[in-house]
């Protein structure tokens, strides 16, 4: 069996978290990183030295998906040093829960900026270094949310809608090019900051109504595996979509829910 020729991979948000573990994994499978970050430095370039201490390949770079030069700076690097862009994994976004009558507009439009426009963002300024190669990916990170329609944080819902529905417009738009675009929707996921926080905002990830010890065991009993999910276990996903293994599937959402929500 011949081995999968590395690729480089692009993935916003993989300082922490869902995204962390992509980077790694993605890394762990041959794969050379774009490792990116926003506001924390320190735990973007920990990923890049635990990828280069286990012999990968990694860069990093800071990027802000709601800032097109930033992305452009981003793309242009990862050009610059290694020729090529293979697959962008579009992970970075923010929860923010509230009640439907209680959202402010800014509110709404921060939810939709980071997650629907900065996918967009990412999309449309990666889109033309991505078609230069056959069976280039495009992976979003959504929201089993965005199917289910979360009472506590519509808006975010509503944006996780959005970047499922986006994923299926680009894969018919790109499909000429042989670019496969699919998309990711975890549930309930255990991350850093998972069952430590009781906080109303949070990073993707945490994708329950509330973070509390006591909520997450109230949706617990929801899952039909009855435990919430592994980063690992969202990342394997991604791995998979990828590899050559997956050359015949766009424009899917992946469930990654333990039977949370059937569809």
């Amino acid at each position: 069996m011949s081995k999968q020729r590395s690729k480089i991979c692009l993935v916003t948000g993989s300082s922490r978290g869902i995204g962390r573990e992509i980077a790694l994994n993605l890394a762990n499978e041959g794969h050379t990183i774009i490792v990116t970050y926003n506001n924390n430095k320190e735990k973007a370039q920990s990923v890049v030295n635990q990828i280069v201490e286990n012999n990968g390949n990694a860069l990093l770079s800071k990027l802000n998906v709601i800032n097109r030069n930033s992305i452009k700076n981003t793309i242009k690097k990862t050009i610059s040093n290694y020729g090529r862009l293979d697959i962008l994994v579009n992970n970075a976004g923010i929860l923010v829960q509230n009640n439907f009558l209680d959202i402010l507009e800014k509110e709404w439009d921060e939810v939709f900026s980071v997650n629907v426009k900065g996918v967009f963002n990412c999309c449309q300024i990666a889109i033309p270094e991505l078609i230069k190669h056959e069976n280039s990916r495009i992976i979003n990170i959504a929201s089993f949310a965005g199917k289910y329609g979360g009472p506590k944080a519509p808006h975010y819902s509503a944006s996780k809608a959005a970047v499922i529905c986006l994923t299926k417009s680009l894969a018919r738009i790109y499909s000429k090019h042989r670019l496969l675009v699919n998309a990711v929707a975890p549930g309930v996921i255990e991350t850093e900051m998972f069952l430590h926080s009781s906080k109303s905002s949070a990073t993707m990830g945490i994708e329950v109504e509330s973070s509390t010890p006591k909520a997450v065991k109230t949706i617990e009993s929801d899952i039909l595996l009855g435990r919430i999910g592994s980063v690992e276990e969202v990342a394997n996903v991604v791995a998979f979509l990828a590899s050559d293994k997956s050359n015949y599937i766009t424009g899917s959402t992946i469930d990654v829910n333990g039977g949370l929500l059937l569809s």
